[in-house]
């Protein structure tokens, strides 16, 4: 049961590069089930204690880290996973199993004793050194402090240990010692069947009795093995076992953590796709409303003006055509403000307006003084011309403050004309306010304007040039003759 090592044993390391997929290599190749394993040495450690059941694969994890280290300092790849690393060692000195002897007069203890002096007598650090129940085969409270003492004096000579214990003495100095990590073999707590896996910072139980009772031993010798059983030792035995259940529950928690964590992350990146899209979508429905809103004010304006001149050509009283028009106007900006309105808006409470206060119609560019409700309908006065529009639509606003107006100037050559000043502004504010100075100079029936943008980096220029390429006022424009300013001013004959 060879498996997948990935030994990460600090500063010294050799990176080996291996099999993606090692364990399906070894199950086609031996017609059996192989499963990867993790040995790991953390930064600062320099020994590992692996403790739990007889049977539980505490020999196998001892055995492929030696076997693969092995090979891996021939030069042969490992069957393990890319990015594993092997440490850089002297040698690998193990004292596994059992070479007792009647002809050599050795016991289980002193062959074990005469394997240890052995390799003491050659180790020299960085040495990797596997033990295998240091301390077996004596009395079990001097084999526990023997098998610390050896642990303990390998690491203080600079080797990597990596022992397999049942003694509790050993597994309490793995806790203590910053320098040791404790580690035990993951069994299924129901069948005791042994799962290959090291589960590292947990103490496993011997579980001697409860393999015992797996293997069929009877049942009286388990019952009075049980009663003969001090207190202390069935305290700690309860004690791990409680350890065990809550790692195995947290394990089970963090797992269905981190995958709530990654089907989250999944739902975040489509949230993010999808926020992405509805904001291009929402700019280019922008875009697309600004420009017929535009166009929808350019013909209305247009419309307006063709009416006005026909009043003055005819110079009849066209107060009820005009009355019409407003009216007409009104219904179709209120069905134009319907088409363009977000139905994803949050409503809004609004206080209604009063008599007298300044307002603004929803959706559209209406401003003026509330001078009547009547019902569902209201008036709202601007300058000399009134609105009759809806009364819910309206929102208050605060006065405009009272707006200046350009005087006129007479540039050179002309009898008579008027001229704004838009250096240094903004495009969007110089475009607003060219805006309402031409209504200005139509309303007043100046024939041409100039306008004053500088030159600059010519930004301003040309946005006002398209600007007059589309409004319905301006009939042409040029650049000033250079007697009347030159480039730096646009000169615009007004229909």
């Amino acid at each position: 049961r060879l498996g997948c090592t990935r030994p990460h044993l600090g500063n010294g390391a050799v990176d080996l590069r291996a099999a993606r997929h090692p364990e399906l290599l070894l199950a086609e190749h031996t017609g059996h089930a192989v499963t990867p394993i993790d040995v790991r040495f953390d930064d600062g450690c320099h020994a590992l204690i692996i403790s739990g059941p007889n049977t539980g694969g505490k020999s196998v994890a001892l055995k492929t880290l030696g076997l693969l280290t092995a090979l891996a300092h021939a030069g042969i790849l490992i069957p393990a996973d890319e990015g594993s690393t092997v440490p850089a060692v002297t040698g690998v000195f193990t004292d596994l199993a059992d070479d007792q002897s009647i002809e050599r007069s050795l016991s289980t203890f002193s062959s074990h004793v005469v394997n240890l002096t052995e390799i003491f007598d050659v180790v020299r650090p960085p040495a990797l050194v596997l033990l295998d129940e240091p301390g077996g085969g004596t009395d079990p409270e001097e084999g526990a402090a023997l098998a610390v003492a050896l642990v303990d004096r390998l690491v203080h000579a600079g080797c990597l240990v990596a022992a397999a214990t049942h003694y509790t003495p050993v597994k309490l100095y793995a806790l203590n010692d910053p320098r040791v990590a404790l580690a035990a073999v993951d069994v299924d707590p129901q069948t005791f069947e042994p799962r290959y896996r090291l589960v590292y910072g947990a103490i496993g139980d011997s579980l001697g009795l409860a393999t015992a009772r797996r293997l069929a031993l009877p049942d009286d010798v388990l019952a009075a093995a049980e009663a003969r059983r001090g207190e202390p030792a069935r305290a700690l035995a309860e004690a791990i076992a409680q350890m065990d259940t809550t790692r195995r529950k947290l394990d089970d928690e963090r797992a269905a953590v981190v995958e709530e964590r990654a089907v989250l992350a999944e739902r975040e990146r489509e949230h993010a796709v999808l926020l992405a899209d509805l904001r291009e979508r929402k700019r280019a429905r922008w875009e697309t409303d600004l420009r017929e809103a535009r166009q929808f004010v350019r013909r209305l304006k247009s419309e307006g003006r063709a009416l006005l001149a026909t009043q003055q050509r005819t110079s009849k009283n066209t107060a009820a055509d005009l009355a019409a028009f407003a009216n007409r106007a009104m219904q179709e900006i209120d069905t134009h403000a319907a088409t363009l309105a977000d139905p994803t808006e949050h409503m809004v409470v609004h206080t209604p307006p009063a008599v007298g206060e300044h307002v603004a119609l929803e959706g559209s560019g209406i401003r003026g003084e509330l001078i009547a409700i009547q019902g569902s309908t209201a008036k709202v006065q601007r300058d000399a011309v009134t609105f009759e529009v809806p009364f819910a639509k309206l929102r208050r606003q605060e006065a405009p403050a009272q707006r200046t107006r350009l005087p006129a100037a007479t540039p050179p050559g002309t009898d008579e004309g008027v001229e704004i000043r838009l250096v240094g502004l903004r495009v969007h504010e110089a475009l607003s306010r060219l805006e309402r100075f031409l209504d200005d100079a139509l309303s007043r029936g100046t024939p041409s304007v100039r306008i004053i943008h500088g030159l600059g980096t010519g930004a301003l220029k040309r946005a006002i040039g398209e600007y007059l390429a589309e409004c319905s006022y301006c009939g042409d424009f040029r650049d000033a003759l250079p007697e009347e300013g030159g480039p730096a001013i646009t000169v615009a004959d007004l229909v």
